[in-house]
């Protein structure tokens, strides 16, 4: 009966330290994806009008990226730099929203009585937040949740993507 309780007692211990193992791994999982964000871009697609066709990206070192293509003041590409404090605050914003547990796409809205809005000619956003191992694209062309479209806001107007595309972005 001995060798039987002491090999219970190994069988427990064994089961504790994976556990153990296991939150370890899950904690330190966590701290490096809030640490390791390494880009976030926002682009701005076409519709039949003269709707601004652009892509912006902010890196952790506060560098900005512009590449303007239509019905923006600057065509082209262009950089310039931003306090690195801007690309914090993003990074923040997107681990605030669950940016990685959102949806794809948001195409249409579903309504209460399960009919489905949907729309015809208006631009698309496509979000991005990339980290070392991973990148997550979000399009929002309609009926996407008030966090997302505020966070599309954010980017643009912390890396005063205004400058290039010519108009005043809405501040939060």
């Amino acid at each position: 009966m001995g060798g039987f309780r002491n090999n219970r007692l190994t069988l427990r211990g064994r089961f504790i330290l994976v556990l153990v193992l296991m939150g370890l791994s899950a904690i330190q999982a966590c701290a490096q994806s809030q640490e390791s964000v390494s880009r976030i871009s926002l682009q701005r697609t076409a519709c039949f009008g003269v709707c601004p066709v652009y892509n912006v990206s902010i890196y952790p070192n506060g560098l900005v990226e512009f590449h303007g293509e239509r019905f923006v003041a600057s065509v082209g590409d262009y950089n310039h730099r931003v306090d690195p404090a801007n690309f914090d605050r993003l990074a923040q914003f997107a681990r605030e929203i669950d940016f990685y547990s959102l949806s794809a796409e948001y195409r249409v809205r579903i309504e209460a009585d399960n009919s489905v809005t949907a729309v015809s000619d208006l631009p698309s956003r496509i979000t991005t937040v990339e980290t070392r191992s991973e990148a997550k694209s979000v399009l929002n062309y309609f009926a996407g949740p008030q966090e997302l479209e505020d966070f599309e806001n954010l980017i643009d107007q912390l890396t005063d993507s205004a400058r290039w595309v010519g108009e005043e972005i809405p501040a939060l």
